[in-house]
């Protein structure tokens, strides 16, 4: 315990910048997307035809959050990218870590009244 404090206080004596360098280069870093489960007033649900990955198909809207954005600006901001909607409010349904991609995913729900 004795090394961990000394270490510790050996580390905060390090400028800020210099502690945010090393733990950028050691810490795993992840993408971060965001999606929305769309569903309309008879509980149809939002497919978009993917474009960046040809042959994958169809799936719900969204995409990367940019730095520093929160999830659910980043939501907005690809609802509105995408299909030109504009929404108010949402509920987040799931947060999920794929280790193998490096990569979370956060899914939200917008409902009509929402919209």
């Amino acid at each position: 315990m004795k090394l961990k404090n000394l270490l510790g206080s050996i580390w905060r004596k390090f400028p800020k910048w210099v502690r945010r360098w090393v733990v950028e280069r050691i810490e795993d870093k992840f993408t971060v997307t965001v999606a929305a489960v769309i569903v309309d007033d008879q509980n149809r649900v939002l497919l978009l035809k993917h474009v960046f990955r040809p042959g994958t198909g169809w799936g719900i809207p969204g995409g990367f959050i940019k730095s520093l954005e929160q999830p659910d600006d980043g939501i907005k901001r690809e609802l509105m990218e995408e299909v030109g909607l504009e929404i108010t409010d949402l509920k987040l349904i799931t947060v999920v870590t794929h280790s193998h991609v490096n990569q979370v995913i956060i899914r939200s729900l917008v409902s009509p009244l929402e919209i």
